[in-house]
């Protein structure tokens, strides 16, 4: 399976074998559709200028009282240069505490922005890192909650290793529709 849809297919199914293991009934109970006039909201209890894999119980229940209300969700990071694993600490302790983990999953091997000379997409796509995906997916489908996960976000600039500049940049039409070789117009 060498396509650029490689890591989308394997996040897939750990949300589908989430479902299948713990059944749909049990996540409907714990993300139910908001009532009407209402919406969901997440916290990061964070600082800005840290890492954002620093977050603390502590301010995640600061946030809780300041708005006297809980949050559907709790956002953190899980950067690959600081290890490949999925981070069950963080993730039980937001459990415990009646939210969902929302991970933003970042395979990179620094925080700088620049060209990523590790994890790129077309190491990815080949299946370079399967080994290590499998093993986070795992160990994500065997926490056996609900979660949230999303890898490669904000594309629309340089400062992620991800993006259309870093990957193929002024590729606007052509290229290879196989693999991630820039950015396309629609």
């Amino acid at each position: 399976m060498r396509n650029r849809f490689r890591l989308h297919l394997v996040l897939f199914l750990v949300f589908i074998q989430f479902f299948v293991t713990a059944g749909i009934g049990e996540a409907a109970q714990i993300i139910r559709r908001p009532t009407r006039g209402r919406i969901y909201h997440g916290d990061f209890p964070g600082r800005l200028k840290a890492a954002q894999t620093q977050i603390s119980v502590a301010s995640q229940q600061s946030y809780v009282r300041t708005v006297g209300k809980s949050v559907a969700w709790v956002y953190f990071s899980n950067d690959w240069f600081r290890g490949k694993h999925f981070s069950l600490k963080t993730a039980t302790w937001i459990r415990r505490r009646g939210s969902v983990p929302y991970i933003r999953l970042n395979i990179r091997s620094s925080a700088n922005g620049l060209p990523e000379p590790v994890y790129t997409l077309k190491r990815i796509a080949r299946g370079d890192f399967d080994v290590s995906l499998r093993r986070w997916a795992r160990s994500a489908r065997n926490f056996n909650y609900p979660l949230m996960v999303e890898y490669g976000f904000e594309v629309n600039g340089r400062w992620e290793p991800w993006n259309g500049f870093w990957n193929g940049r002024n590729i606007w039409s052509g290229g290879n529709p196989n693999i991630p070789d820039g950015r396309k117009r629609l």
